[in-house]
């Protein structure tokens, strides 16, 4: 297989793309292809369902594995594998635009199975998927790490509304990638939630785009949790009037643990709307990176954008690195950022510990309203359900070295 350090030299490496990361360790790290058929049980998938409503889609490394999976077709779902590359397939027949990033290069290269999933016409919104990433790691040297992919294509036809969430499992000794294009037609809509959670020693690459037609709307979140290091990429382009981006993202994170988001929302099109709000929790050394960005075109006039980005560290060792971007060429439009960093109000500490509270417990009650609103927009009953399920653990992981 090919190796990073054939996508990423040291100038690309120290590029505005890659500006706050050291990806010298990936670009030295031999990586070898895991197996393509690795063996997954029922019982490898126990704890792995986030919502015990929906429809299992389960995958192992990168491939779809029917027999762990639900009745996809009796709910109106066709799933294919195809033949075409990532790029061919999405970028050249959906008419995206290729993202000039050397990990997605780097991920369809190495990256064998490719499917497609296509919500059609008379898809109910009562139902609801789970996709479920298994990586298994071959046999590797104490110095190597194995390699594997998921690739999907995922089309919303007209007039669809689909909620969908996705978790990804592996061994600590893996790299994985995940590769997503979203194909939105005119009036869809589409609930997309990322949880990478219980992840300890996983590193991976995570990339997300979508173009969206008139009135369709797309709501992503992104929950990064005990991931030694990850990278969410979040591409979308409006190409028509009155279709609406919602981008939201929670990071918790202590340890050395790293992830870095990076946005780029573009309007194409007039009249469109776009909200992004991350929030991160930080403690120990660990690193967030954020880098968004709002492209208004010349054409897209009454566009209402916001991107907001606010982050709390708990320790004087974690570094956030944020920075907000806008690059506007239409005069009629509302677009605003803005970024915190800091840590917790003294304060509203004081304040909580006056009324006999203990310090813990009125850090955990700032922590806890700090991140009220992050995923207020997911309409999913048993995705907030096990959300909720997640903050609790992760809080108490927190209290364990003081929060």
């Amino acid at each position: 297989m090919k190796q990073i350090k054939e996508f990423i030299d040291e100038s690309v490496a120290g590029s505005e793309l890659f500006k706050y990361q050291n990806l010298r360790p990936l670009m030295t790290t031999v990586m070898t292809e895991a197996d393509d058929q690795p063996k997954v049980t029922p019982e490898d998938l126990k704890g792995l369902i986030i919502d015990p409503d929906a429809i299992p889609v389960v995958f192992a490394n990168g491939y779809f594995q029917p027999q762990l999976s639900g009745d996809l077709a009796a709910a109106g779902v066709h799933l294919e594998q195809v033949v075409d590359s990532f790029y061919e397939y999405h970028f050249k027949k959906m008419g995206g635009e290729i993202p000039e990033n050397p990990l997605v290069k780097f991920s369809a290269t190495n990256t064998r199975a490719a499917y497609k999933i296509q919500f059609k016409k008379g898809f109910s919104s009562d139902h609801r998927l789970q996709l479920i990433q298994v990586y298994l790691a071959s046999e590797a040297s104490e110095d190597q790490l194995s390699y594997s992919g998921s690739q999907l294509l995922i089309q919303v036809d007209s007039g669809v509304e689909v909620q969908m969430s996705e978790t990804t499992v592996g061994s600590s000794k893996m790299f994985y990638s995940n590769l997503r294009a979203v194909q939105m037609e005119a009036g869809a809509r589409l609930q997309y939630a990322r949880i990478d959670h219980g992840l300890q020693g996983l590193s991976g690459y995570n990339g997300f785009t979508a173009s969206l037609q008139r009135d369709s709307f797309l709501q992503s979140f992104q929950f990064s949790d005990q991931t030694a290091w990850v990278r969410n990429d979040l591409q979308a382009e409006v190409l028509g009037e009155n279709a609406e981006v919602h981008a939201l993202g929670l990071s918790l994170l202590k340890s050395k643990q790293v992830a870095d988001h990076r946005t780029t929302l573009k309007h194409q099109a007039a009249h469109s709307i776009s909200r992004q709000l991350y929030k991160g929790l930080l403690d120990d050394k660990s690193k967030l990176i954020f880098n968004g960005k709002i492209y208004i075109a010349q054409a897209a006039q009454h566009v209402d954008s916001s991107q907001i980005n606010k982050n709390i560290t708990l320790s004087k060792h974690a570094e956030v690195d944020t920075k907000p971007e806008l690059e506007i060429y239409a005069d009629d439009v509302k677009a605003n950022h803005g970024a915190t960093v800091g840590g917790v109000d003294p304060e509203e500490l004081f304040y909580l510990k006056s009324r006999g509270i203990t310090e813990p417990a009125a850090l955990r009650m700032l922590a806890e309203g700090f991140l009220a609103d992050s995923f207020g927009g997911i309409t999913s009953s048993g995705l907030h359900r096990y959300l909720n399920h997640v903050l609790q653990d992760s809080y108490q992981r927190f209290d364990q070295v003081g929060m």
